[in-house]
């Protein structure tokens, strides 16, 4: 596939950095091993991973991230190729979704709007046109418990839980928000059952659609997140953990895995037991999830990220166009590249070709 010019200067900026740039690339690698293996590691496995990372960029053109958040250390070339590391997945997602649809997922104000009879909350743009009695009103209707996110924005990043309740508290994001637009919305409150996992944070279902070639949808992989106890949040880049959902039975079938490569039978908080966990009404988390894939069936891959309330609304909180995979990938030995574009192929001939 022809590389864009962005592409092109990003590949080369990846391999340079570790040859421009040793000292920071050897502390960064350094710090990760530390986090994720048993023993401080040697100078001779730091030395080892360094010449490796190197390796895996110019030859499977991944990232740091890629690298440790996917365990890619532990695994041969064979599985790296397979895998859907960042910057082959940006060209690889590119190729297979209509690009004048991104605007909805890269911009939380026009997804809730496309989105919102899927929403299930209560949620308002607050910017210079809102007065201070609607922006009053919204908090009241909410208990004084609301998310604020930056609306392009992604990963957990920029989001904020606050609690409002005093007038000062008030007019600090009132007078924030006629700086620069923020999406409020109130608390979601979840089913007890996943709740329970990690009462610290909500705990979302990332769940993969595909659309194959006939325009169906497809539900490809489905993970867990939960936080660490630590954090409102489950983002895996924000400290959370994952664990595999086998996508016809509705069980947990892994442990689950932080982003450090730490495993968990049971959640180190709570104590529930998560490797064989059957999730109730799983079904149903996969009919909606196709439901939602449905509306943009040209955005042919989305993780989209979905919740039960304790009403039993089904209620997504957002859609991903270029997911990651290493919350996915981390726990098996193989790589997601074949598995989706198998799915991709459904109902072409040749498979891949061009008839």
């Amino acid at each position: 596939m022809k590389r864009t010019v962005r592409e092109r200067v990003l590949r080369v900026r990846g391999i340079l950095g570790p040859i421009v740039k040793p000292g920071k690339y050897w502390r960064e690698i350094q710090d990760r091993l530390e986090r994720q293996l048993a023993l401080p590691p040697t100078r001779k496995q730091v030395a080892w991973c360094y010449r490796d990372f190197l390796w895996f960029r110019i030859l499977f053109n991944g990232s740091m991230h890629d690298y440790f958040d996917g365990q890619m250390y532990r695994k041969s070339n064979f599985v790296r190729e397979e895998s859907l590391s960042r910057y082959v997945r940006f060209p690889w997602r590119d190729a297979i979704q209509r690009q004048e649809d991104w605007v909805v997922f890269q911009d939380k104000r026009e997804f809730y709007k496309a989105f919102s009879e899927h929403l299930h909350r209560d949620w308002m743009i607050l910017g210079p046109s809102v007065s201070w009695e609607e922006y009053l009103a919204f908090l009241a209707r909410c208990s004084y418990q609301v998310f604020v996110k930056i609306p392009e924005s992604g990963g957990g990043k920029g989001v904020r839980y606050m609690t409002p309740d005093t007038l000062e508290r008030q007019r600090e994001l009132f007078r924030a928000g006629q700086k620069e637009e923020y999406i409020l919305e109130g608390k979601l409150r979840q089913c007890e059952e996943i709740y329970s996992f990690a009462n610290a944070s909500v705990n979302t279902f990332r769940m993969i659609t595909l659309v194959d070639a006939k325009g169906q949808v497809h539900l490809a992989a489905a993970v867990l997140r939960m936080g660490s106890g630590q954090n409102p949040l489950d983002n895996f880049c924000m400290g959370g953990m994952s664990a595999v959902i086998d996508v016809d039975t509705g069980i947990i079938c892994s442990t689950a895995k932080d982003g450090d490569g730490k495993e968990y039978l049971c959640h180190p908080n709570t104590g529930k037991q998560i490797i064989g966990y059957r999730i109730p009404d799983w079904q149903g988390y996969k009919d909606f999830a196709v439901s939602l894939g449905k509306k943009y069936p040209q955005m042919r891959y989305v993780g989209w990220d979905i919740i039960k309330d304790i009403y039993g609304n089904y209620c997504v909180i957002e859609g991903n166009k270029d997911a990651g995979v290493e919350l996915i990938e981390c726990h098996f030995l193989w790589g997601l590249k074949p598995y989706y574009e198998a799915i991709l192929n459904v109902g072409e001939y040749p498979p891949g070709g061009d008839g």
